[in-house]
């Protein structure tokens, strides 16, 4: 969950560089004044963005159950050991043998359920599709305001949309530049050793987060870096072409 709400961190950042670039570029091609209507289309663009980052977390936490039940559970939940009382601590992991398996042998003979359930996977899944709805409804909520407000040129050339793009684009891409190589190391070590754990660092962290996010958010990078190459690569002052651009 961590990981994922990390994402958010970045975003914040750039939305304060992207309100830069958008005043920046307001003298130059496409300029446009600060009017109520230029400010209500900016709050327009920027909680469609928010909103689209909270259903993006969603996605990736109902992944990430979606995955706990296609794969196992280890995939994306590490081992909670359940606490005793009557056991007392946990052995560490330089404990010997006959320790280990006296402290195993005490936990089989506890009455099931005294320890407790692990409950993620049903938190998980429960708060990724209220996300989920969440940031869907919002969003094409303020999408389909902003759409009704602006004209086609305004959609796909303006300053705001240029802004926009720029803060999805370097924004989405910051987060999946650093959850791909994280999701990659995590998913070869799951591949090659399981869920062995190391003397050191003790057991490792499941794949299964990481994957989600890099996935969810990788979508989101190319969706939007598709539109800013598109833009740059027109000529300027000529009209979009083919199916109307609305977002980036």
């Amino acid at each position: 969950m961590a990981l994922i709400l990390g994402g958010l961190l970045p975003l914040a950042v750039l939305i304060g560089i992207g309100a830069l670039i958008y005043f920046l570029v307001r003298g130059s091609r496409g300029a446009e004044p600060v009017t109520s209507r230029t400010l209500l289309r900016a709050y327009l663009r920027l909680a469609y963005l928010i909103s689209l980052v909270v259903f993006l977390a969603g996605a990736a936490l109902t992944s990430t159950a979606g995955f706990a039940s296609a794969f196992g559970h280890d995939f994306s939940y590490s081992r909670i050991q359940l606490q005793y009382p009557s056991c007392g601590p946990v052995p560490p992991p330089g404990a010997s043998s006959l320790q280990q398996q006296s402290y195993q042998a005490c936990l089989k003979s506890q009455p099931p359920g005294l320890g407790g359930n692990d409950n993620r996977q049903a938190d998980n899944l429960i708060l990724g599709l209220s996300l989920l709805l969440g940031g869907l409804v919002i969003g094409a909520g303020h999408r389909l305001g902003q759409l009704a407000l602006e004209t086609r040129d305004e959609r796909s050339d303006s300053s705001l949309a240029r802004a926009e793009g720029m803060i999805g684009t370097a924004g989405f891409g910051l987060v999946s530049i650093v959850t791909i190589p994280l999701a990659s190391y995590q998913l070869l070590r799951f591949a090659i050793l399981g869920t062995q754990s190391s003397p050191d660092s003790g057991p490792p962290s499941p794949p299964g987060g990481a994957v989600a996010t890099a996935i969810v958010f990788a979508l989101a990078w190319g969706y939007y870096l598709a539109g800013f190459v598109r833009r740059v690569r027109r000529p300027s002052g000529a009209a979009p072409g083919g199916p109307e651009e609305t977002s980036v």
